[in-house]
């Protein structure tokens, strides 16, 4: 999709892409959303990171090399993810599709190119066999001519439908003259480019409604010429729809496109069968710069009467064979919020070794406290965690800590990944000569005289103390309120 709340202003797109991408997913269909990084998306603030098993690749576009960045975040409301097509030249401008002064700007045909191109390669590399791509937006709409020319013959989308959803939102100049020029470059045939000479709204509309599987509106009142492109096309057709039936109508329209023959295909008058399975078959929709991917439930067979159940030949046997398995790094997912915290590493002979560390963050218990500096003695400071469980066997691990100093605190709504770091400084401050520990969560520790669960007891520096103490000293409002009291001291790595 061209947008998608929150990470871009409600507007009749951002919004009808965010509560039909969810809409569809809670109907039971896995989907997958896409949408460019433009420059004006907080990317501190909806917690954006690459995917770099993702990234790394570079599409020519008009002869030139863009290194394509994957990005990934969540919608935390909706359970779903959002892919970011990115770009330092396409996307990183402070803007989307216009200028300061309201100007298109003159690359957007190239911007369009790159996206569309960079959601397709994107979704081989997760693995994906879209049944349905659903576009919204015109920086979409070179979609489906993409699907039906360039990708004909990759075996990835060799049933993949793709429907475009019309809306009145479009541009008024039209798109570079060397349009068609550069489609050729990126190895479309003559007949596809002379329908670019003239790369107006309407002229690209007409050409993309050749090659869509289907068609739906998107907007209440369309306006005359593209309502007319609508009327005419000989494909599936879903006229507008009001938001509270939106989900329900448009999940059975992408059902019907999908069972119907493959436009263009080299398989469209053979017998086939439907991939069985939701984890099989996914449906991918594009929401105008968002895409969504979802999974297609129903399994039908054609032909499957063709030969009389009475003249089967029924046999059966044994074989064996062996079956490869190999360990396959997936995004990064979700770590904030846990139960739990994973720390140590792991060196598993068949999967490699593995590191995990734990950002944390403290809260007050009591507000204001009362410290007597000068008759203040300190023995210890222990940071202590309770097991709750282990993988692999106890042994020795090397332990260190740092202070959290990012620019801004840990916080209990923001949604953080595997990827996510924080900036620290300064030195290790567990106590020198004490960092290699034996982690077992069978052991017993005691404090005093009393016993205690079984729990890793961290000695720190006891200048970690002296600072805190010193600071309610100097500044007591700084231990009036938790949120004031994180600002300044942000937590421990």
């Amino acid at each position: 999709s061209q947008e998608i709340a929150p990470f871009l202003p409600k507007s009749d797109i951002s919004t009808t892409v965010r509560n039909l991408a969810q809409g569809i997913q809670e109907g039971g269909k896995e989907i997958r959303v896409f949408m460019p990084r433009f420059g004006v998306i907080n990317e501190r603030r909806h917690q954006l990171h690459e995917v770099i098993r993702l990234s790394g690749m570079n599409l020519i576009v008009d002869d030139v090399d863009h290194p394509l960045i994957i990005k990934v975040a969540s919608i935390s409301a909706a359970r779903m993810q959002v892919y970011f097509i990115d770009n330092d030249e396409y996307f990183r401008r402070k803007s989307t599709l216009t200028d300061d002064n309201g100007e298109q700007h003159p690359d957007n045909d190239e911007r369009s190119m790159f996206f569309c191109r960079g959601v397709l390669e994107t979704v081989k590399k997760l693995g994906w066999q879209p049944d349905v791509i659903h576009c919204n937006g015109w920086m979409t709409a070179l979609m489906p001519m993409y699907i039906k020319k360039l990708y004909k013959n990759d075996p990835h989308f060799t049933n993949t439908k793709v429907v475009y959803n019309m809306y009145n939102e479009g541009f008024n100049n039209n798109w570079d003259a060397r349009f068609a020029e550069k489609l050729k470059f990126d190895g479309f045939a003559d007949d596809v480019t002379n329908e670019f000479a003239e790369p107006s709204l309407v002229n690209i509309t007409k050409a993309i409604a050749k090659y869509s599987d289907g068609l739906s509106v998107g907007s209440e009142d369309l306006n005359p010429e593209l309502k007319a492109i609508f009327d005419a096309a000989e494909c599936e057709k879903l006229d507008f729809v009001a938001e509270e039936n939106l989900n329900k109508e448009v999940s059975e329209f992408l059902d019907k496109v999908i069972e119907a023959e493959v436009l263009n295909s080299p398989m469209q008058k053979s017998t086939f069968t439907w991939r069985k399975g939701w984890f099989l078959s996914a449906t991918f929709l594009l929401l105008v710069s968002t895409a969504t991917i979802s999974c297609k439930k129903k399994i039908k067979q054609l032909g499957q009467d063709v030969v009389s159940s009475e003249d089967l030949i029924n046999s059966g046997g044994i074989d064996t064979f062996s079956i490869e398995t190999s360990s396959y790094r997936t995004d990064s997912i979700q770590s904030s919020n846990r139960f739990f915290g994973i720390l140590g590493s792991c060196n598993d002979p068949e999967f490699g070794a593995v590191n995990s560390e734990i950002y944390t963050q403290f809260r007050l218990i009591n507000t204001s406290p009362a410290f007597d500096l000068p008759n203040i003695t300190i023995d210890s400071v222990v940071l202590s965690m309770k097991y709750s469980g282990v993988y692999g066997s106890p042994g020795n691990q090397t332990i260190e800590v740092y202070e959290i100093t990012d620019s801004e605190p840990l916080s209990d709504t923001a949604t953080y990944y595997t990827t996510t770091t924080f900036q620290t400084s300064g030195p290790n401050l567990v106590v020198p000569g004490t960092e290699l520990m034996y982690l077992d969560p069978n052991t017993v520790s005691f404090e005093d005289t009393i016993e205690l669960d079984p729990q890793l007891r961290i000695h720190l520096d006891t200048n970690l103390a002296w600072q805190l103490f010193n600071e309610a000293d100097a500044n007591p409002a700084t231990f009036e309120d938790s949120d004031v009291f994180v600002e300044y001291f942000k937590g421990l790595r």
